[in-house]
């Protein structure tokens, strides 16, 4: 059939009145910002598809958190779903592991421009443009829990009614072909031209022989170790059929983490100056209203062992907000890891008998991810979804480059203090 150059827009993992975690402090300055944030990207999803004047959206994915019983969510979900249905702006849903099907069932107030693929068998949706069919939708996949499973033997078929030009498939981040996390039960992936792929937290394009596969990442990343710029996915799709992929930045808060090394003659001073041109490398998005910068700073001597002291590193970050503040930028709210460098490791190591043990075993520990603890819990004889949900939400306050350092610190302080006494 031939192609007709068609736009549409893809965003996952709104987690809609979510809040941030693992920030620590928050001045009551930013609080606003970060406590609203999530709304705020998707009120720009709704914002970019207006202005780009797209065919249609699809949410793949952790659109809410049913768990959190949010208002505030609902609201924003019909404000914005009316607001491109006034447009003539189509939405695709996708459910997740967070927002389960039975959970868009209890909604009552949608506009008609709204589909929900409450089952993965559900028949192909064309979308239309002055009558004639310009794509279709459809599950990709069967979903993993057990409530759908019985239902989701086979995608359903396209009829020559509903069979676009551009075929799109919806499926979760567990079924995508062709990379780490993939599993078996995609449903003959060369029945579409492009997977739109929800609930994984990174932004990643899988090419294959057959099209593109896609996750476009979290519209505004809920957990801070969640780094650099984030948003949905404008994809355009030319006459000739090929298939573009561009970020549209919708998040207000952007997290980074800075990795710097000194050495035992460094000082403030120098430290300050590689920190400003650290920050200047990084591009920022005018969605952008604050970022969260953890600077992990590693070496000895002198300077670590000032940084070492909380009220010294204090009055440190109070300095850097001051001298690195540029008004181009957005706000910035800096925090400090102290982590001891490579050399005052080895050189602890060789001071007490216990400490090449300690600082080996830290070494061998992979920090936790949410995809690892997936894959533990995936081989958990007892684990259910609510628990799954449960170990999720844990896993989005813990930092385990933080964690794993101050583990570090530690080990250097106590065998420090045990190798003084020994002498």
């Amino acid at each position: 059939m031939p192609f007709e150059p068609i736009r549409f827009i893809h965003a996952s993992n709104l987690r809609l009145d979510s809040q941030m975690t693992g920030i620590g402090e928050c001045p009551d300055e930013f609080r606003g910002v970060i406590e609203t944030a999530t709304i705020t990207a998707f009120e720009r999803v709704i914002d970019a598809s207006v202005a780009q004047n797209v065919d249609f959206v699809l949410l793949t994915g952790d659109s809410f958190d049913e768990h959190d019983r949010s208002l505030q969510s609902r609201i924003a979900l019909v404000d914005g779903f009316h607001r491109l249905n006034e447009h003539g702006i189509r939405v695709f849903v996708l459910p997740g592991r967070l927002d389960p099907a039975d959970a868009w069932k209890a909604f009552s107030d949608f506009p008609d421009n709204v589909t929900t693929f409450f089952d993965p068998s559900t028949e192909a949706v064309a979308v239309l443009r002055d009558g004639k069919v310009i794509a279709s939708v459809a599950c990709a996949a069967k979903w993993a829990d057990e409530q759908s499973q019985s239902s989701a033997a086979h995608t359903a078929p396209m009829t020559s009614e509903t069979r676009g030009p551009i075929r799109v498939g919806l499926c979760l981040a567990a079924e995508v072909p062709d990379s780490p996390q993939a599993g078996p039960s995609l449903r003959n992936p060369h029945s579409f031209d492009y997977v739109a792929i929800g609930c994984s937290h990174s932004r990643e394009t899988h090419r294959t022989d057959w099209g593109i596969a896609h996750s476009p990442g979290a519209t505004q990343p809920i957990c801070s170790s969640d780094t650099g710029p984030h948003g949905c996915t404008l994809v355009e799709v030319a006459d000739d059929g090929s298939i573009d992929c561009q970020l549209i930045a919708t998040a207000a808060v952007r997290s980074e983490r800075i990795a710097i090394g000194f050495d035992s003659q460094s000082s403030l001073t120098d430290l300050l100056g590689r920190m400003r041109k650290l920050l200047a490398e990084r591009a920022s998005h005018s969605t952008e209203l604050l970022w969260l910068v953890n600077w992990a700073v590693a070496g000895s001597g002198p300077l670590y062992k000032t940084l070492c002291d909380d009220d010294l590193a204090k009055h440190f970050v109070e300095r850097a907000s001051a001298e690195l503040h540029d008004d181009a930028r957005p706000q910035i709210l800096h925090s400090l890891q102290v982590l001891p460098g490579r050399a005052a490791v080895e050189q602890i190591k060789c001071s007490h008998a216990w400490a090449d043990e300690y600082f080996n075993s830290l070494d061998a520990v992979i920090p936790l991810t949410r995809e690892s603890l997936q894959e533990a819990l995936a081989d958990a004889p007892c684990s259910s979804d609510e628990f799954t949900n449960h170990m999720e939400r844990l896993a989005d306050g813990v930092d385990g480059h933080i964690v794993l350092g101050r583990a570090r610190q530690f080990g250097i302080a106590q065998f420090g203090q045990s190798a003084n006494r020994d002498t």
